[in-house]
């Protein structure tokens, strides 16, 4: 996959914080959503997987549809927006997926941090 210099992280940063959104509508489309992972930098490989995974997942039409709509370009902070806790689980469960489309098959450490009782 070719990328941007910046465009992982703003795809991951982006396609994550679609669970803090909310609200209402029709679910956009996955070219719809490929589209603006493209603007913001995304190649058309990597925005298609990204936005399949979207699509597919549990994460609400109204938090999609938010982003679509969300002014990318000036700045806003996407973790400022209230989320919703079925939409917050939905995006927990595509990360590993988004990863995968973003990064391929490279394998990633565990970083996880223990609780201070462990």
């Amino acid at each position: 996959m070719k990328f941007r210099t910046a465009a992982p992280a703003a795809i991951a940063t982006l396609a994550l914080a679609l669970a803090a959104c909310g609200g209402g509508g029709d679910r956009p489309s996955a070219s719809e959503l490929s589209d603006k992972f493209q603007a913001v930098g995304a190649d058309e490989e990597t925005a298609d997987c990204v936005a399949d995974v979207l699509v597919d997942s549990d994460i609400s039409d109204g938090a999609l549809r938010d982003f679509l709509e969300a002014d990318l370009d000036d700045d806003s902070d996407l973790s400022d927006i209230p989320v919703s806790d079925d939409d917050e689980a939905a995006g927990e469960a595509v990360e590993a997926d988004i990863q995968e489309c973003i990064l391929g098959d490279v394998d990633l450490p565990d970083v996880s941090v223990p609780d201070e009782g462990e």
